[in-house]
Parts: structure tokens; sequence; C-alpha cells
């Protein structure tokens, strides 16, 4: 059950990220409804901190039920990312066109039309504020 401060608090996040992202240039539009699509597919269960991570175990399996997302990585399994462990036998992933595990790289920016800001502000939302995943699809579809 929330509180009404926890619902300011989010109605306020909300608020924010909008405002950040109204700033940017409009990404591909393409791009852009793969990403919505699966952001409110139900198919990903939100993660904070990575772009994918294992839940439990470490495994191979590309099953989506044993991994977890944050925005960034939905957008990157939306655009067919190839995953690999990080060298450390966490659980870890990073993308193979990224390198990364928990922002984007520019070159990946720039395919998929999405500014360093908006990426920074949509990380924040996930990582940092907890907005739904339902909640960062309305910004995005408003927004970019």
């Amino acid at each position: 059950m929330t509180t009404d401060f926890e619902e300011e608090r989010k109605d306020l996040a909300r608020a924010g990220l909008r405002t950040t992202l109204k700033l940017q240039s409009p990404m591909k539009k393409d791009v852009k409804e793969r990403w919505l699509a699966a952001l409110r597919s139900g198919e990903y269960k939100q993660g904070a901190g990575f772009l994918r991570q294992d839940i439990g175990e470490r495994t191979t399996s590309p099953n989506l039920k044993d991994a977890c997302h944050c925005c960034l990585g939905v957008l990157l399994e939306a655009e067919g990312e190839r995953w690999t462990y990080r060298d450390d036998w966490s659980r870890v992933y990073v993308g193979c066109k990224t390198g990364k595990d928990s922002f984007l790289a520019q070159e990946t920016l720039m395919e998929v039309g999405l500014g360093y800001e908006s990426m920074v502000a949509l990380s924040r939302a996930n990582d940092w504020r907890r907005l739904s995943f339902k909640d960062i699809a309305d910004a995005i579809e408003e927004c970019l």
C-alpha cells in the first residue's frame, strides 16, 4: 500500500522526467515503437543498476524469466541485443554492442536516436526514483 507521500514523490519524479525528456530531440520512431511495446509487454522484470542481470544463479539461459532489466536494457532487447557476461563471474551481462553494463555507448545512442541527457534521466527514473516501466513508457511516448 502506498502512502500519500510516496505518491507525491512519484508524481514529482514523473514530472521531472517529462521536463528533461521534452528538452531533447525526438528519437527514431521505429525504435521508439519497439521500445514502448517491450516496456508495456509485461515480459520483462524490472531491475536497477544494470542493463540486464540474472535472477538467482548465473545461467546462460536466454529466457527473459531468468533476468531483470532496467528500462535501457529493455531498449537493447527490443533492438535484438546479444548479451555476454562480464568477466568477473557476476550475474551481470554486458551488451555486445555497448560493452557496458549500466549505460549505453555513444554509438548505440546515435543508432537509436537517444540523447545522452535522456539516457541519464531515464536511468535515474528507473534506478533511483523507481518509476515503473509503465510510467517510463508513458513519459517516452509523450516526450520523445
